[in-house]
């Protein structure tokens, strides 16, 4: 799904905003379906939803087209929920964390360029019964590192 928005527009979307982006984004969304076999009926609702704004660090020095720019950021989400069925009453906690960290060099009036980017981001998930015991956890730790280095030649 795709829709247009530019920096500080409010959004379609009550949860969604949008900060320091391009003029475009894209929003994705999860649908969660319990079926329950064993009994007649499933009920469920959120407890508590985090999204704090995402922190950002620039640091830039630039002479002309020569220069440098580093870019850090870090930002954390958190969710819960409960789900009440033949099995329980289960608690599901989601906590999420993406680290960035950007660096640009250019060099010789901008005809040397060296990109320096790397991701890090965590996955948590823990489902509890209601007295407590955990039923199933789930965590994943992914990194995405970028280096590119270019040159324009002259003609």
């Amino acid at each position: 799904m795709r829709h247009h928005a530019r920096k500080g527009e409010q959004s379609a979307f009550p949860r969604a905003r949008v900060a320091d982006a391009l003029p475009y984004w894209l929003i994705d969304a999860n649908l969660h379906l319990w079926i329950d076999s064993n009994g007649d009926s499933v009920t469920a609702g959120p407890i508590e939803y985090r999204d704090p704004r995402i922190r950002l660090e620039r640091e830039s020095k630039f002479h002309d087209l020569d220069g440098k720019l580093k870019v850090e950021g870090e930002t954390k989400r958190e969710a819960s929920g409960w789900v009440k069925s033949s099995a329980g009453n289960l608690t599901t906690r989601v906590y999420g964390k993406v680290e960035f960290e950007s660096k640009l060099v250019l060099k010789h009036g901008g005809r040397k360029v060296r990109v320096r980017q790397s991701v890090r981001a965590v996955d948590e998930v823990r489902v509890r019964s209601e007295a407590g015991h955990s039923v199933a956890e789930m965590g994943r730790e992914r990194r995405y590192p970028l280096q590119v280095r270019a040159t324009v030649m002259p003609g």
